[in-house]
């Protein structure tokens, strides 16, 4: 992973309470956390989706976090 690519520093991040990040990755039916692992259970790769809450727009959706 390269580091410089995150938009929060190691040492902002560590701060942050285990009890809030796991408040931001609780999955919902429009918002959610996926993972894929290697056979041997290794995490290999993350994604993230939130679907679009207006009533125009609610058909669209944003992948973020692709590592």
């Amino acid at each position: 992973m390269n580091p410089e690519a995150f938009g929060a520093s190691y040492e902002e991040s560590v701060r942050i309470p285990l009890s809030d990040v796991e408040k931001q990755i609780q999955n919902e039916r429009d918002r959610y956390i996926l993972g894929a692992f290697t056979k041997d259970h290794q995490l290999a790769g993350i994604t993230g989706f939130q679907r679009e809450h207006k009533i125009k727009t609610q058909h669209k959706g944003m992948i973020w976090g692709v590592g």
